[in-house]
């Protein structure tokens, strides 16, 4: 009975020491990473995207440009918002990040190109419709809505 009650004692032992470092090795492997992601100007760039590199982990940062994300120390960080140029930041161990995006080299948009799909009822084919309207033309509408402007 006591040999028993010894090899229980030593089977569940063995078994809390395996749970342990199982969970101290996923500590160390995943970790929360915190940061800031500003412009050049050091505003604070809201809905930037913050992805791990070759996972489908990624977070938006909030209103005041904040993210929060967990990744292993070793990950390396994504971030980019249209507009400014994409980087790629390593993290070695580091657990907060200060990110400044610049701005894109990407000429300024010179035309709006506005298209149709549709069904017709009665041939059930799709229809296609396209036109060209003149950036000049649009600030003459003045109106906020571009449809209105359209």
């Amino acid at each position: 009975m006591r040999k028993r009650q010894r090899q229980t004692s030593a089977f569940t032992n063995k078994l809390f020491l395996l749970f342990s470092l199982l969970l101290f090795s996923a500590a160390a492997f995943a970790q929360t990473i915190s940061g800031t992601v500003t412009d050049e100007d050091r505003k604070p760039v809201s809905g930037a995207t913050v992805a791990v590199k070759g996972t489908v982990t990624s977070v938006a940062t909030d209103a005041a440009g904040k993210f929060s994300i967990s990744a292993p120390g070793t990950a390396t960080l994504i971030i980019s918002y249209v507009g400014f140029t994409t980087q790629e930041i390593l993290l070695n161990g580091r657990s907060t990040l200060s990110v400044s995006l610049s701005r894109s080299e990407a000429t300024a948009l010179t035309e709006v190109v506005v298209t149709t799909l549709g069904v017709k009822k009665e041939s059930k084919r799709l229809g296609y419709s396209a036109t060209s309207v003149n950036p000049d033309e649009l600030v003459k509408q003045r109106t906020l809505n571009l449809g209105e402007s359209l």
